[in-house]
């Protein structure tokens, strides 16, 4: 039998005998998931493969728009968060009056009707107390101890807001109406009801101390929760508007104590409510309202601020 000859490796052409150097191998590369181990320990863990890195990223974020939206009240100096910018705030309220004009424009008054004259001087005074920072930092001042980590009394919002009064006919209706933008409505069963012109500025105060402190605004995002307490912070916000309302009054150089004649005229209107009424209205009832302003230390803030006033316009007089 022949010998079988063992196969020898072909040889490539212009090979001399030299030893050809084998290429270097590549590192391999890895396809796995990212979250597996493997890829974990080759390219080290990332901070958004760590739940707790996550949650705590996540937590300097969410406080840092929460501080950025933590707004104090002019003077109340309660804080509370608004989203909402200023220009995005005026936008929604405009519109909403335009809507409301367009609604009742055969029952508005004109501008030169006794009523809207009246309407129109009072809101005047109301308006430009305020507005005065002065006046503002001068109430909040008195209320800031122990929070000063809390931002300044918020005013920007009402920087170039066109403010608008107007008086709709309506007989039987006692109230009045305000919206985001500085747009002021009464009607004029409140007029005919309500003589005095301290009683008619406690209303018109009332307005404009819910524009001052942007309830509509803040109300705007607590829609989603149940109706009790929804209606819950409706009433606290017209609380807050009563206490900023008899401020706006004082110091316009009315006397507070009209604020307390409406309230019980309204009170002898109305003198019970129903459990399902309290709980479901978005306002309190007037004997509570009466009450929360009889407080000893908001008459002797509010008595304060009519003396001033009152002694600034004596001294102009002279």
């Amino acid at each position: 039998m022949a010998a079988v000859r063992a196969r020898q490796p072909r040889v490539p052409p212009g090979y001399h005998g030299h030893h050809v150097a084998r290429p270097a191998i590549r590192p391999r590369h890895y396809c796995a998931s990212p979250s597996s181990p493997t890829t974990l320990t080759r390219l080290g863990s990332r901070w958004y493969h760590d739940p707790r890195k996550v949650a705590a990223s996540v937590s300097v974020v969410a406080a840092a728009i929460c501080y950025q939206s933590l707004e104090v009240i002019p003077w109340t100096n309660r804080a509370h968060f608004i989203f909402l910018s200023p220009q995005s705030e005026r936008a929604h309220g405009l519109a909403e009056f335009a809507d409301y004009k367009q609604e009742v424009a055969s029952k508005i008054l004109g501008p030169r009707h006794p009523h809207s004259v009246r309407a129109r001087r009072i809101a005047e005074r109301i308006i430009h107390a305020g507005i005065d920072d002065t006046v503002i930092l001068h109430v909040a001042s008195n209320r800031h101890k122990g929070k000063a980590w809390l931002p300044p009394p918020q005013t920007r919002h009402l920087h170039g807001l066109d403010w608008e009064v107007i008086v709709v006919d309506h007989k039987g209706n006692t109230g009045a109406y305000c919206t985001r933008g500085g747009k002021i409505v009464l009607y004029t069963g409140l007029l005919d009801h309500f003589k005095t012109d301290g009683e008619i500025a406690f209303v018109i105060a009332h307005e404009v101390a819910h524009i001052i402190a942007r309830h509509e605004s803040e109300i705007s995002s607590t829609k989603w929760v149940t109706k009790p307490l929804y209606y819950y912070f409706r009433r606290r916000t017209e609380t807050e508007a009563d206490h900023i309302g008899i401020l706006l009054l004082a110091a316009a150089g009315f006397d507070p104590h009209m604020a307390l004649t409406f309230f019980n005229k309204n009170a002898r209107l109305v003198q019970f409510q129903t459990f399902k009424e309290y709980y479901l209205s978005s306002h309190p009832p007037y004997q509570r309202r009466l009450q929360f302003l009889s407080q000893r230390k908001i008459m002797k803030t509010a008595l304060e601020l009519y003396r001033e006033a009152t002694s600034i316009k004596d001294s102009i007089k002279r």
